[in-house]
């Protein structure tokens, strides 16, 4: 029996991809306190004082695959508990799903296993799209559900019919991606043209995607944000798609799975043919994909992940030389262990830092206005390790119940409606971002600190809260009082404006 159909085995993996999660509180995901934050504001919606900053309107859009766990799950965790659960829970759940594909496609063949569980700890995922990588994981455990139930249609039909539209409403991409994996294998099947009826009756409940989509597509509400690509971002994407601690480590580790995919390509090992025509698809898709697609980040690069996860998983092996077999099997194994105790170890630092950050939470008064500025290094060849920081303000709506202007304001695919507005250029993501100077850029969008002060609405915000950012030296300015800081941060109260002494 090969190792993927072990139980001891799978076992193993999943309790291995929970364990980085075992040594923080919050999860340091790049994204992952903005939704604490969206989910606090859900949470405060009975407090009238903050209630004058954010509201939360609940509906129902592609995307609230989290949302609606940490929804009932907060009321006995708390916001950060149920968070960390919550993300805790996709790394195992996305490995099982990878092991079921695996079993269910290339039972004896995948010796290239270690090499798909690589790609869990992905860069989509450390940036801390919950969203959709759960409903990345679930779209592949119903796809491997598909499969071993062949021999049980009608029960397959009636599960289908209830899971898939649950899958849209995890993330609409979730849904997609579940009816591209079960066309795909339906499709790699039809040999002659007078199956087509039988391919038909097996997948027409995969047409529930279709009002579905068009109810989204059609609500006011959506695609309503910018669309932005471009041929240096896509190739970004492809460089940095394992981006985690190390430049070297990890442009090296996709080096290595190019080379073993390409080893046994030459050595006619191949994706099993159920999965072919997703591959290509997937590749299409990205190509074509704008990397902002309606205001959301990534979109593109989102992708990527899914394409060595397929392709490793069900790469055949068992008709290679046993040695080479062999081979591949303990190298992507020690790979995938390696990687994961260097995020373990990540993970301990940065929840050491996140602890050092919030610090100065303790100098904010409940329902104070903070104004969040984040500093963003030039380019990630500099600096390929992340500190993880960007959407880090936003707890300060967790803990203080305060407003800051780092969440997200994008119409059909978050509830948070931001409220108050001190100006029109500080109130959302991704207002909080100040560029090196270096690359100062305003055109683009990158600003530097002498950029972003002269426009700060100081009258109406109570602190000013530097994250790995410093004013330039020598600035003073007689509003801004320094009550907290460390190396490479800082909290300023903000000063009302003095009124000049009336005249005699």
């Amino acid at each position: 029996m090969s190792v993927v159909g072990r139980t001891s085995f799978a076992v193993v993996v999943c309790l291995l991809l929970v364990l980085p999660f075992l040594v923080v509180t919050v999860p340091p995901l790049t994204d992952v306190p903005g939704h604490m934050g969206s989910a606090a504001a859900a949470a405060y919606a009975d407090d009238p004082a903050f209630a004058r900053f954010m509201g939360f309107n609940w509906h129902l859009v592609p995307n609230l695959g989290t949302d609606l766990f940490v929804a009932v799950a907060r009321r006995v965790l708390g916001i950060t508990g149920a968070y960390r659960l919550a993300a805790a829970a996709i790394p195992p759940l996305l490995g099982a799903g990878i092991l079921m594909v695996a079993r269910a496609l290339n039972p004896r063949g995948a010796a290239a296993i270690g090499w798909a569980l690589v790609f869990v700890y992905c860069y989509p995922f450390n940036y801390g799209f919950l969203n959709y990588m759960l409903g990345v994981a679930l779209a592949l455990i119903g796809f491997a559900s598909w499969i071993m139930l062949d021999r049980r249609p009608a029960l397959r039909e009636l599960a289908t019919w209830i899971a898939l539209p649950l899958l849209f409403l995890c993330h609409v991409v979730a849904g997609c991606l579940f009816v591209l994996f079960v066309g795909s294998r339906e499709l790699a099947g039809l040999r002659r043209r007078d199956q087509l009826g039988s391919f038909l009756r097996r997948t027409r409940p995969l047409t529930v995607s279709v009002p579905i989509l068009l109810l989204w597509r059609l609500s006011a509400q959506s695609f309503l944000g910018r669309n932005h690509t471009g041929v240096h971002i896509k190739l970004n994407a492809l460089v940095m798609l394992l981006r985690d601690q190390d430049r070297l480590l990890d442009q090296g580790s996709l080096i290595a799975a190019v080379a073993v995919f390409a080893l046994g390509w030459r050595k006619g090992v191949r994706p099993h043919r159920a999965v072919a025509p997703a591959l290509l698809a997937l590749i299409v898709l990205f190509v074509v994909t704008p990397s902002s697609l309606s205001g959301s980040s990534f979109a593109d690069e989102r992708l990527l992940p899914l394409i060595p996860i397929l392709a490793f998983a069900t790469q055949d092996w068992s008709r290679a030389p046993p040695w080479v077999a062999r081979l591949v099997l303990v190298s992507g194994l020690l790979l995938f262990v390696g990687r994961l105790g260097l995020t373990f170890a990540s993970f301990v630092a940065y929840d050491a830092r996140y602890a050092t950050e919030l610090a100065a939470l303790r100098q904010v008064p409940e329902h104070s206005r903070v104004l969040v500025l984040n500093g963003v290094y030039c380019s990630a060849r500099d600096h390929w390790r992340t500190d993880r920081l960007g959407h880090l303000g936003d707890l300060a709506i967790v803990y203080r119940r305060s407003w800051t202007n780092s969440e997200w304001d994008v119409d059909g695919a978050h509830l948070l409606q931001i409220r108050y507005r001190p100006s029109a250029a500080f109130f959302d993501d991704p207002s909080q971002y100040v560029w090196e100077s270096a690359c100062r850029d305003v055109a683009q969008g990158r600003r530097d600190m002498h950029d972003v002060l002269p426009t700060i609405p100081y009258g109406g915000i109570d602190y000013l809260w530097l994250i790995d950012a410093a004013l330039p030296a020598g600035h003073d300015d007689p509003r801004l009082v320094l009550r907290w800081k460390d190396d490479i941060s800082a909290l300023y109260a903000v000063m009302p404006a003095r009124r000049p002494a009336p005249a005699g």
